[in-house]
């Protein structure tokens, strides 16, 4: 695995496990923290999250088919997107919708987001989910880490929540090879993870990144409940749908390639032409 895309968890496995011949699928709750920085004074505010990982590897699947509820795990592996074609079915006339389809300006069918592990190891086993919480955060620090290094794939969007929180998001580029177990041939994908930014680093990153900019990002996965409308095709009625998503909250991003140059405070330097 190439080291421009990499996760590190520490953390709590959830209710929800599959496990099967072909495949095991895992949620893992683990702890990230939203940092202030002021000066060389840090403030942490524990969030939960809870990504999926999922293994085909047939000695992964073994093991993660021996965890239960409330073990304590170690994963280190990548963030992996797969397109899927999400659906919406209209509360009215009972028609399933293509997101593509039904949702103003889609840009694709849609996304899964997961982890595909390269390394898993139980630690720890708790009787008692406070037990296994507690251990959690007396390792918060090494609980969510996540290292990407990719390219901008359009231009990045900014916005501002309901409590006056500026946010910008993004989605970047991030190519990896691979070797799949008991072949020879090399192998080439790439994954579009979304990053988010907050604050004043967020006005940063919408000043100086463009598509096509180069970034590393140091971060934490973060999940995220949202809902879509969608127009139904058939009788034209607007409905919501719920999902949830898997994204990359960025700590600190460095800009490498194509950006726009920043002063000091965050002003855009005017450039030669």
């Amino acid at each position: 695995m190439a080291k421009h895309n990499y996760v590190s968890m520490y953390g709590v496995v959830r209710p929800g496990m599959i496990a099967n011949a072909s495949c095991a699928l895992c949620p893992v709750a683990i702890i990230r923290s939203d940092r202030d920085y002021n000066g060389r004074q840090i403030m942490y505010q524990r969030k939960y999250s809870t990504p999926i990982i999922v293994a085909e590897d047939p000695e992964m699947i073994d093991e993660i088919a021996g965890w239960a509820e409330n073990d304590i795990v170690l994963v280190s592996g990548f963030i992996a997107t797969k397109e899927v074609e999400k659906t919406g079915t209209c509360p009215v006339c009972q028609t399933v919708n293509k997101r593509s389809e039904a949702v103003i300006n889609a840009r694709s069918g849609g996304n899964r987001i997961y982890i595909s592990p390269i390394f898993v190891k139980k630690l720890q086993s708790y009787p008692e989910q406070g037990q296994a919480y507690a251990d959690v955060i007396r390792c918060a620090e090494i609980s969510n880490k996540v290292f990407l290094l990719g390219n901008l794939t359009c231009e990045p969007i900014q916005g501002t929540y309901e409590d006056g929180k500026v946010y910008t998001r993004f989605q970047i580029a991030i190519n990896r090879k691979y070797c799949p177990k008991g072949m020879q041939e090399l192998m080439e994908r790439t994954d579009f993870p979304w990053v988010y930014s907050y604050g004043d680093k967020a006005r940063m990153d919408f000043q100086a990144l463009h598509m096509g900019s180069r970034v590393f990002v140091d971060g934490a996965l973060q999940t995220r409940n949202y809902k879509e409308t969608y127009k139904c095709k058939n009788c034209g009625n607007l409905f919501d749908v719920k999902g949830r998503t898997l994204e990359v909250l960025s700590y600190d991003t460095e800009y490498l390639a194509n950006y726009t140059p920043l002063g000091i405070d965050g002003e855009i330097f005017d450039r030669e032409e």
